[in-house]
């Protein structure tokens, strides 16, 4: 039986977060734990955006998705 994702984990690419995680392990473990955390927060967020369909795709991740993501984080 398939675990229920955590809410913050839904629309995320668990393959690239694994990738990232590797491309970036020669980071403090803290620097690790935030940057991923960062990067799969952000990929949520453009996942639910209208047209993504609950998906994220690397393609999305432009620099109005982070200026708009940043905006909100603001408000």
């Amino acid at each position: 039986m398939r675990q229920q994702q955590r809410a913050e984990d839904q629309g995320t690419d668990e393959l690239l977060l694994q990738e990232y995680q590797h491309f970036i392990s020669r980071k403090a473990e803290g620097t690790i734990d935030a940057y991923v955390r960062t990067t799969r927060q952000v990929m949520a967020w453009i996942a639910q955006r209208p047209g993504n369909g609950g998906h994220f795709h690397p393609r999305q991740l432009t620099k109005t998705a982070v200026e708009m993501y940043l905006v909100v984080l603001l408000c």
